[in-house]
């Protein structure tokens, strides 16, 4: 943990801003974060505002001992649909990753990870996200303090 992010802890100023892995999130979207949150993207690069003397500016850092997240799994499998009288098979690619995320601070946080899904496709994870908007979908996990969580996300194309 860089001396930065321990001051920051330490004042429970942990302000952090979360951003789509390829695209900006209009300002429109941005809220105040919790002092208790962890924002990462689906690349687990970490996203946090701090104060400077020119104001405001967001710093975005990766720290594998906070998340870290598995190669991407490629599958794909033929599905039958039956409807009336009609049998219809798909095929359906199927992309899954695991991030972990590691709690260090002595406190309960929320880690909210965003996850940009590609045009085409959707979330097909259990549990499914607190919140999609557009191509952006939104998990919520909590972790106690010290302790290692995981959350499995699984994208299908085409969608159901």
């Amino acid at each position: 943990m860089s001396m930065q992010m321990a001051k920051f802890l330490l004042v429970g100023c942990c302000c952090t801003l979360l951003r789509a892995q390829q695209a900006s999130v209009p300002a429109s979207v941005l809220e105040t974060p919790s002092a208790n949150e962890f924002h990462v993207d689906g690349r687990c690069r970490i996203h946090e505002m701090v104060a400077t003397p020119q104001g405001s500016r967001e710093h975005v850092y990766r720290d594998g001992g906070i998340c870290s997240v598995d190669a991407v799994q490629m599958s794909s499998r033929t599905e039958t649909d039956i409807s009336a009288t009609q049998r219809k098979r798909i095929h359906v690619k199927i992309q899954e990753h695991t991030f972990t995320l590691h709690n260090p601070t002595t406190e309960r946080v929320v880690f909210v990870l965003e996850q940009a899904v590609p045009k085409g496709w959707q979330i097909d994870s259990d549990p499914q996200p607190n919140k999609v908007e557009g191509t952006l979908a939104t998990f919520m996990v909590t972790a106690e303090p010290r302790q290692t969580v995981s959350i499995h996300v699984g994208e299908r194309n085409p969608p159901d």
